[in-house]
C-alpha cells in the first residue's frame, strides 16, 4: 500500500514526459550512463597508468599513506604521528585529516597505496557526480538532464587543477562528500523511513566530510549555515522538509555516531591546534596568500581555455564557471518561474553566495581581515570551491524549473550541450597537458631503505609546539638521531649521547609536546626544520641516555574510546535496520477498504 503523507507537496511537481521524449527515456538513459562514464574516464586517464604526479602534494600524501599503512601492518592500529627523515613523531594525522588517510591505508593494504591513492580520487569525482545526480532527481529534473549539474562540476578547470596542479587530496575529498551528504539528507528528509541506501551514503559521507580537510569543513559548513538559514526564511518548503521530529531524529542517527568516528582525530585537534605553529604563524599565512592571489586575477578568471597563472606550471587554471551560470540565468528568465518557487529563491541565494565568495577570493585584505582559522586559506583559489559547488547547484535549479514549463522554452535545456562540450574538451586539453619536467614519480614498487633523501619536507613544521622559541643552532652543535624504524614500530625510541648536564643538542624529533614524553632531557627549542633542541637534564659519566615515547593525555584516550563506540552505533544501527526491513518484508500487508462515503485518496493528500 502507498505511503500517505499528511502535508501537501512540498514543491510543484515535474511535468511528466510525453510522446518522443517518453518513447527514448529507457535508450537516452543508458546513453547518458555511458557518456558521463567515458567522461569520468577522460578525466582520470592520467592516474591510471602514468601516475604522473606532478603537484608535491600528490608524492606528500602517498607517502603519509605509506606510513599509516606501515602502522596498521607494524601495530593494527592507526597512529597520529609521521616518522621520516625529516624528523619523528610528528602529528600529521591529528591534525589533517586523519580518518581519510586510515580509510586509504586500509584500502592501500590490499591493492597497495598508490592504487589506494587512485582509487580515492576516483571515488571523489563518484560522490561529486552521484551527490548532484541524486540533488537533480529529487528536484524533479529526467534521468538525462540530472546528469548536466555533475558534469558541469567534475570538468570543471578547477576540479582538474585541485588534483592535477595542487594535488588538494584532502579539499577535494571533503568537497565531493559534501554533495553527497546534501543528497543524502535530503532523501531521508523527505522518506518515510531509514533506508540501507541513504544511511550509508551518508555515514559515508559524513565520516569524509568531517575527517578529511578541517578547513574545508570549516568554510563549507559556515557558508551551508548561511545559505541553509536564508531559505528557511523565505521557503516554507525548506521549513517542512526540515523540521520534522522523525526526519531530525533519522538524520541524528546517522550523522551523530558518523561525526563521532573522527573522534581519535578531532579531540586532539582542538585541545592543541591553537598552539601549532600553523596555527600562529600569521605572518607565513599572509604571505602564502599575498603571494598566490595573481591566480585570481581577471586574465586567469575570465576565460575560455587554461591559463596557467604561473610559466611553465601545468594543469593550472582557475577559470570561473561563468558559463554555466549564465545559461541558469538566462533560464531561469526564459522559464518565469512563480514568484513563490522555491528554486527561484534558492537560485537566487546560491548566485549571492558565489558572487560573494568571488569578490572575497580576489581581494586580499578581506581574506587577511577575516578571524583565525578562517584567514588561513594559504591560497585564494580555495575559495572557487564554493563558487563551483554554487554554481552546480544553481543550474540544478534551472533544470528543476525547465522540468516544470511547457513549451518552446524549455527547449533552452539543448543549450546545456555545447557548454558541455566545451567544459569537457577544455578538461582533456589540461589533464593531457605535457609536463615541462619530470613530474615527481617516486619508485613506489622497489625496495629501499626506511629514509631516504626523496621523502617530503613539506609541512614538516606544521604542527610543533609553538610556545617553544625557534633558533638557527650552532652547526657545531651535538645531535642525537632516534631510530625511525623502532619509533614506528614501538612508539617509544631511546639513545644516548656523549654530553654533559645543561647542556642543548640537536634532535630528530619534532616538538609535539602534547603527545610525546621526553626522559632524561626536555626541549627548549624547534630549529627551522620544527625538530628540538634539548637541554640534558642527568649525564652520568658524560653519556646522555635520553629516550622519547608517545604518551596518552586524555584527549587521546576520550577520543579513541568515542571513536569506538561511534562505530559500534552504526554497526548496531546497521544490524537493527536490516533486521527491521526483514521483518516488514515477511509481514503480510492488509489493505483495508476506505468507508463508503470517503474516497481513496482523500483531497488535499499527497500519494508518494
Amino acid at each position: 500500500m502507498a505511503a500517505v503523507s499528511e502535508a501537501p507537496p512540498l514543491v510543484e511537481p515535474a511535468v511528466p514526459a510525453r510522446g518522443w521524449r517518453r518513447r527514448l527515456g529507457v535508450p537516452a538513459e543508458v546513453g547518458a550512463v555511458v557518456a558521463v562514464a567515458a567522461v569520468v574516464f577522460l578525466l582520470i586517464r592520467p592516474m591510471l597508468w602514468k601516475h604522473q604526479f606532478v603537484g608535491f602534494d600528490w608524492y606528500a600524501h602517498l607517502w603519509y599513506i605509506w606510513h599509516q599503512e606501515g602502522s596498521l601492518k607494524s601495530t593494527g592500529l592507526p597512529t597520529l604521528f609521521n616518522f621520516n627523515q625529516t624528523g619523528l613523531f610528528d602529528p600529521h594525522y591529528a591534525f589533517y585529516g586523519g580518518t581519510l588517510y586510515v580509510i586509504t591505508a586500509i584500502i592501500a593494504l590490499v591493492v597497495g597505496h598508490v592504487a589506494a591513492f587512485v582509487l580515492t580520487w576516483i571515488g571523489a569525482f563518484a560522490m561529486a557526480q552521484g551527490g548532484f545526480y541524486w540533488l537533480a532527481r529529487m528536484a524533479g529534473v529526467g534521468k538525462v538532464a540530472a546528469h548536466v549539474p555533475g558534469v558541469l562540476f567534475i570538468a570543471s578547470p578547477w576540479w582538474l587543477s585541485s588534483i592535477y596542479a595542487w594535488g588538494s587530496w584532502g579539499q577535494a575529498v571533503a568537497v565531493s562528500s559534501l554533495v553527497l551528504l546534501l543528497a543524502a539528507a535530503i532523501s531521508i528528509l523527505r522518506a518515510d523511513a531509514l533506508r540501507p541506501g541513504p544511511a550509508i551514503a551518508l555515514a559515508l559521507s559524513t565520516t569524509l566530510y568531517t575527517g578529511s580537510h578541517n578547513l574545508t569543513m570549516l568554510w563549507a559548513t559556515t557558508l551551508a549555515v548561511v545559505i541553509g538559514i536564508v531559505l528557511l526564511l523565505v521557503v516554507p518548503a525548506a521549513r517542512r522538509l526540515l523540521f520534522q521530529p522523525r526526519g531530525l531524529k533519522r538524520l541524528a542517527l546517522v550523522m551523530v555516531p558518523a561525526f563521532l568516528v573522527n573522534a581519535w582525530f578531532f579531540l586532539p585537534d582542538v585541545a592543541y591546534q591553537a598552539q601549532t605553529s600553523i596555527a600562529t604563524n600569521t605572518a607565513l599565512a599572509e604571505g602564502l596568500v599575498r603571494t598566490s592571489m595573481f591566480y585570481v586575477v581577471p586574465k586567469y578568471l575570465f576565460t575560455l581555455h587554461n591559463h596557467n597563472g604561473l610559466p611553465g606550471f601545468t594543469h593550472q587554471s582557475a577559470q570561473l564557471p561563468f558559463l554555466a551560470v549564465g545559461w541558469a540565468l538566462i533560464a531561469i528568465v526564459l522559464f518565469r518561474p512563480r514568484l513563490r518557487s522555491p528554486f527561484l529563491w534558492t537560485a537566487a541565494a546560491l548566485l549571492a553566495a558565489a558572487v560573494g565568495v568571488w569578490q572575497l577570493m580576489t581581494h586580499v585584505e578581506w581574506i587577511l581581515g577575516l578571524p583565525s582559522p578562517y584567514d588561513r586559506v594559504q591560497a585564494p583559489y580555495r575559495f572557487e570551491a564554493y563558487i563551483e559547488l554554487a554554481a552546480a547547484g544553481l543550474v540544478i535549479c534551472a533544470l528543476a524549473l525547465a522540468a516544470r514549463t511547457r513549451g518552446w522554452r524549455k527547449y533552452w535545456v539543448f543549450a546545456t550541450v555545447p557548454i558541455m562540450a566545451l567544459v569537457i574538451a577544455n578538461g582533456k586539453a589540461l589533464v593531457d597537458e605535457p609536463f615541462p619536467a619530470p613530474p615527481v614519480s617516486p619508485p613506489w614498487s622497489q625496495p629501499r631503505p626506511y629514509t631516504s633523501v626523496d621523502e617530503p619536507p613539506w609541512g614538516a613544521a606544521d604542527y610543533i609546539d609553538s610556545r617553544l622559541p625557534s633558533i638557527n643552532p650552532d652547526p657545531t652543535m651535538p645531535r642525537i638521531l632516534f631510530n625511525g624504524k623502532t619509533a614506528e614500530k614501538h612508539h617509544r625510541v631511546s639513545a644516548s649521547i656523549e654530553a654533559s648536564e645543561g647542556q642543548d643538542v640537536l634532535s630528530n624529533v619534532k616538538t609535539a609536546t602534547w603527545l610525546i614524553k621526553v626522559t632524561g632531557a626536555h626541549f627548549v627549542a624547534n630549529d627551522p626544520n620544527g625538530n628540538g633542541v634539548l637541554e640534558i637534564d642527568d649525564a652520568p659519566n658524560g653519556v646522555a641516555h635520553v629516550t622519547v615515547a608517545a604518551t596518552n593525555p586524555p584527549p587521546v584516550v576520550i577520543g579513541r574510546i568515542v571513536s569506538i563506540l561511534a562505530l559500534l552505533w552504526l554497526a548496531g544501527a546497521a544490524v537493527v535496520m536490516v533486521l527491521g526491513r526483514r521483518s516488514a518484508v515477511r509481514r503480510p500487508v492488509v489493505e483495508e477498504a476506505p468507508p463508503a462515503d470517503e474516497p481513496e485518496t482523500a483531497p488535499g493528500r499527497d500519494v508518494d
